[in-house]
């Protein structure tokens, strides 16, 4: 009597069910993970933007001199650079961010105004003016704005608006 080879393994059917149940599980979690992109191209534009005016400002002091912290487009978020102001030595550059808006506020109230051109840090390690940058994504409430204000002082800091409302700036 043959002995019969037993085969091992998966057939069609049971490989096209696997595929479809993970396919039906990637579409599902698609739109959280753009979510998550999103909140983590915020959390990288405000970190390169915190680092930035940190650097000027520490390099304003050491050298005693002014430093600019300026656009190297028509708005922020299409890159910035940190300058020497009396030779234009680059210190630093940042690109253009992808899917982030910037907004500005340059006084004590809420209100978003006009991004200024370039801030400036005195060789004191202050700036001319107070300052809160917003980074946004447009039309996008489910990722939270977060801002990098500076200080009369100079110290750069960062919050998050907590609850949703871009009209009154971060309220960490």
């Amino acid at each position: 009597m043959a002995m019969r080879k037993r085969q091992s393994g998966f057939t069609l059917i049971e490989l096209m069910i696997v595929i479809s149940i993970a396919g039906i599980l990637v579409a599902l979690a698609l739109p959280y993970m753009r979510d998550i992109i999103l909140s983590q191209r915020i959390k990288a534009a405000v970190t390169e933007a915190h680092l930035s005016l940190l650097l000027a400002r520490s390099e304003a002091i050491k050298r005693n001199a002014d430093i600019d912290v300026g656009m190297t487009g028509a708005t922020w978020d299409l890159g910035w650079q940190v300058t020497v102001a009396a030779d234009g030595t680059v210190l630093r550059t940042n690109d253009a961010l992808k899917d982030v808006d910037i907004e500005c506020n340059t006084d004590a109230d809420t209100a978003t105004e006009a991004c200024p051109a370039s801030i400036t840090f005195t060789r004191t390690g202050r700036p001319a003016a107070m300052l809160e940058y917003r980074f946004y994504i447009a039309d996008n409430t489910k990722v939270f704005m977060r801002c990098v204000g500076i200080t009369l002082s100079g110290q750069p800091h960062v919050n998050i608006d907590l609850d949703g409302d871009p009209d009154n700036g971060c309220n960490e």
